[in-house]
């Protein structure tokens, strides 16, 4: 399958996850009056990365969340650091083979 058409079924079905389970597309956050958890969604959506990466890669890509973390892309820990508190998916082409994850 080519890659352009795989990912844009990716993104589709994504969308109409989000539809559906708005909640997905916002943060929880705890409510500093009542510490409660609450849903903060501030209508942004979740942030579709594409990464191609056309270097030989020795991971262990049955533990990819361990192994590629931090390399390729910011991790949620840097993300958060940064001050994006929001949902991501990260699409990662690896020799003909492909990662999804967070």
């Amino acid at each position: 399958m080519n890659m352009n058409i795989m990912i844009g079924m990716l993104k589709k079905a994504l969308v109409q996850a989000i539809v559906r389970f708005y909640a997905f597309a916002g943060g929880c956050h705890q409510n500093s009056t009542t510490n409660e958890p609450e849903l903060l969604c501030k209508s942004r959506g979740v942030d579709f990365a594409e990464v191609d990466a056309k270097i030989q890669v020795q991971y262990d890509l049955y533990d990819a969340d361990n192994s590629i973390k931090g390399k390729l892309a910011h991790s949620q820990e840097e993300a958060r650091g940064a001050g994006y508190s929001g949902h991501r998916v990260r699409m990662l082409w690896i020799g003909g083979g492909m990662h999804m994850g967070p």
